[in-house]
């Protein structure tokens, strides 16, 4: 098998400008990076490590029975703010987080378009297929005008069906099989939006 880096410059090579533009390319990636479980296991440990706060307030009550230096004699409450120690240690863990979120999101884009690659190939042949096809129905069409016309035997017919039907065969197994690896790829990378995605490489691989 190809590398990944391979693939995508096949990727690269066989889509049209339009496609490597186009806004359904855009979403079926996002939609991969939101349902792919090494990234979102990252992100979420993101959002924890911004969400905890810099700094904590307490709220200090307490009775004192006689006047000190810091407090009065009889009940007393404050509001005590504390800033931790070691800022430069949480900072330092929130770029790790988000390093490590941004990494498992690559390596989610570069699998999608590794298959991606794949099904854009298998695609590309359904044309050449459907052009055999045309060519042994027209073919076969001839050989039966010429029969009828009493131009050849009838046995020459014959070859042309076999490759008729050949051609036929091979362009239903080529469709039914990237079906069936889209619906695949779409349930690898999709998650519980694997229809959505399915429906977007539908559409990118037309």
């Amino acid at each position: 098998m190809k590398p990944a880096s391979g693939l995508i410059a096949l990727l690269l090579a066989l889509a049209p400008s339009k496609l490597l533009a186009s806004p359904l390319l855009d979403d079926a990636l996002l939609l991969v990076r939101d349902n792919c479980p090494g990234y979102r296991g990252k992100a979420e440990l993101v959002q924890i490590e911004q969400a905890a706060p810099l700094w904590e307030a307490k709220l200090r009550a307490g009775y004192a029975l006689a006047a000190t230096s810091d407090e009065a004699e009889g009940f007393n409450a404050g509001l005590v703010f504390s800033l931790p120690l070691d800022q430069t240690q949480r900072r330092r863990a929130q770029a790790q987080a988000r390093e490590a979120a941004a990494l498992a999101a690559e390596a989610c884009r570069q699998a999608f378009l590794a298959d991606l690659a794949l099904l854009r190939q298998a695609a590309l042949q359904l044309p050449e297929l459907a052009q055999t096809l045309a060519l042994k129905r027209d073919r076969a069409l001839y050989q039966e005008d010429q029969i009828e016309q009493g131009l050849v035997e009838q046995d020459r017919l014959w070859a042309d069906i076999e490759a008729r039907t050949q051609a036929e065969q091979a362009s239903r197994r080529a469709r039914r099989k990237l079906a069936v690896d889209v619906e695949l790829i779409a349930r690898k990378h999709g998650g519980d939006e694997w229809k959505p995605l399915q429906a977007l490489l539908v559409a990118l691989t037309k």
